[in-house]
C-alpha cells in the first residue's frame, strides 16, 4: 500500500481566563488533549519491489542473464500508530507552585519485522521484511515545581519530574528469533513487555566437581523434541524482568543566598533488571596474565562441600576429565538422538554467565551533578576591567546508590554488552570573566 491517510486533532482550554476563576489563587489552569494517527514506512524501496540485476560479465546464447538482487514484499503497508494524549498545567500562588501532568495511550499495528527465510528462495541475506505484530504503549509523566522560600537574600527552588511506561506485545510476531535474542531482551514475546529477557535456571553446583547445574531438561530431552525455540525457552528458562525501567525521574534543587548558589541534580530509575558482566567468558580459553580475573573467583568451588557455601563454580583445567564435556551443551550436538532439538545453549559456563543467579535489580539513585557558584560583587570590580567574575566548583556523577550485588558495576551498564570503564566522579573548577 503506497498511500494511507493520517490525521490528528487537538483541543485546549485556558480555564484560568474564565470569570469563575477570578480570585481563586490559581495563576494558570489549562487542559489540552489530542488524538490522531501517524505512519512509518521504515524500509528500503527494494524491500517492497522484487529487483533483479544483470550479469554483466557473462553472455549466454539467449542473451544477458539476471540474478535476484532483492525479493520484494508487495503486501507491505504502513506501520500505523494511534495515539491519545491529555495534559494538565496548573500553577498557583503567583506561579510559586506548579504541576504538569501528561497521560498517553498509544497502539501500533502492523509493526515491521524482519524474518529469516530459507536459502532456497534465493533471497540475499536470507531475510524478508513483513508486517507482523501489534504493540501497546501506555505511560504518563508528572512534573512538580515550587519555590518554598523567596526573600530578598534567600531563594530556594525545587523541581521534580517522573514518568512511567507500560508496554506489551499484543499479538504473535512472525519473526523467528535466535537464543541470543531471548537472552539479551530483543525478542518480542506475546503478552510480555518489550525488552523482557530470559535466563537459565541455576540449580546449584555439582558436589562432585563444582560444575554448575541447570534445569535444562537433560534428563527428559524427549520433551524438547520438535518444539519451537520459544517453547523451549519458556520451558527451560525463566523471565528475569525487563532491561528498560518502568519508572524514571529526576529531582533538582537550587539554593541561593545573595551571590552564593548551590544546585544539585539527581536522577533515579526503577523497575529494570541488570545482568552482571560475564564471569567465565573471559577465561574459557584459559587464564592468562593479559586479562584481569574477577575477584569473585577467590570464593569459587575448590573441594567437595564448598557448594554449601558458594555459588561460584570451579575453574577446570584442560587436563580435568570433565573439561571438554563442560564446553559443549547437549542441544548443540548433532546426533540422531537429539537432532530434533533446537539449540538453546552453548556450554554450562555460558549458561552460568546468563543464569538467573547473575541477574540483579537495576534500580538506582544517582547524583548527576552538583555545582557551587559564587559571583563577585560588582562594587569590587569597579577599578578593574571586568564587568562580571564568577567562580564555580562542579562535580559530575558524584555518587550512585544501587544494589549491593552489582559490586561496583554501574547499573546503567547492563551485562548485555562488553564491559566499559565504570562511571567515575569528575570535578572541575571554573573561572568565568566578562569584560
Amino acid at each position: 500500500s503506497k498511500f494511507s491517510p493520517f490525521w490528528a486533532v487537538g483541543l485546549g482550554w485556558n480555564i484560568h481566563h474564565e470569570k469563575f476563576m477570578e480570585n481563586t489563587g490559581i495563576s494558570r489552569l489549562k487542559i489540552r488533549g489530542s488524538i490522531g494517527t501517524t505512519g512509518k514506512a521504515s524500509f528500503q524501496p527494494y524491500q517492497s519491489q522484487t529487483m533483479f540485476e544483470y550479469i554483466q560479465d557473462g553472455w549466454y546464447a539467449t542473451g544477458i542473464g539476471a540474478t535476484l538482487m532483492a525479493l520484494g514484499n508487495p503486501n507491505l503497508k504502513w506501520e500505523e500508530t494511534r495515539q491519545f494524549n491529555v495534559e494538565l498545567d496548573l500553577s498557583f500562588l503567583d506561579n510559586r507552585i506548579g504541576i504538569n501532568g501528561t497521560l498517553y495511550l498509544k497502539k501500533t499495528e502492523d509493526c515491521f519485522t524482519t524474518v529469516q527465510v530459507s536459502s532456497v528462495n534465493g533471497v540475499p541475506g536470507h531475510s524478508y521484511v513483513m508486517n507482523g505484530g501489534n504493540l501497546e504503549n501506555n505511560g504518563y509523566s508528572v512534573g512538580l515545581s515550587g519555590v518554598p522560600v523567596k526573600t530578598r537574600d534567600w531563594q530556594w527552588n525545587l523541581y521534580t519530574y517522573f514518568s512511567g511506561n507500560l508496554n506489551k506485545v499484543r499479538s504473535q510476531t512472525v519473526e523467528k528469533y535466535t537464543i541470543d535474542s531471548y537472552l539479551n531482551g530483543t525478542a518480542l514475546v506475546d503478552g510480555e513487555a518489550v525488552s523482557s529477557f530470559y535466563s537459565y535456571r541455576f540449580l546449584g553446583l555439582n558436589p562432585a566437581n563444582g560444575v554448575p547445574v541447570f534445569n535444562d531438561y537433560a534428563d527428559r530431552m524427549h520433551l524438547l523434541e520438535d518444539r519451537e525455540l520459544e517453547d523451549i525457552v519458556l520451558m527451560t528458562m525463566e523471565k528475569s524482568g525487563q532491561r528498560d525501567p518502568i519508572f524514571t525521574g529526576s529531582l533538582s534543587t537550587s539554593l541561593t543566598y545573595k551571590s552564593l548558589s548551590l544546585s544539585v541534580n539527581m536522577s533515579y530509575s526503577l523497575g529494570s533488571k541488570v545482568r552482571l558482566f560475564s564471569l567465565y567468558e573471559p577465561i574459557l580459553n584459559g587464564v592468562s596474565a593479559e586479562k584481569n580475573i574477577r575477584k569473585e573467583f577467590v570464593n569459587r568451588w575448590m573441594a567437595p562441600g564448598d557448594e554449601l557455601n558458594t555459588n561460584v563454580p570451579v575453574i577446570l583445567s584442560p587436563s580435568d576429565p570433565d573439561y571438554f564435556s563442560s564446553l559443549v551443551h547437549f542441544s548443540s550436538v548433532t546426533s540422531s538422538d537429539i537432532s530434533h532439538i533446537q539449540q538453546f545453549a552453548n556450554s554450562v559456563w555460558d549458561m552460568y554467565d546468563k543464569s538467573d543467579i547473575r541477574v540483579v535489580s537495576g534500580n538506582y539513585l544517582k547524583c548527576s551533578s552538583l555545582s557551587l557558584r559564587y559571583t563577585l560583587n560588582t562594587e569590587w570590580l569597579r577599578k578593574t576591567p571586568f564587568s562580571n567574575v564568577q567562580l564555580s566548583l562542579n562535580s559530575m556523577n558524584l555518587f550512585t546508590v544501587s544494589a549491593k550485588a552489582l559490586k561496583g558495576q554501574d547499573p546503567s551498564q547492563a551485562g548485555f554488552a562488553k564491559p566499559n570503564l565504570s562511571v567515575r566522579p569528575s570535578y572541575t573548577f571554573q573561572l568565568n570573566v566578562t569584560f
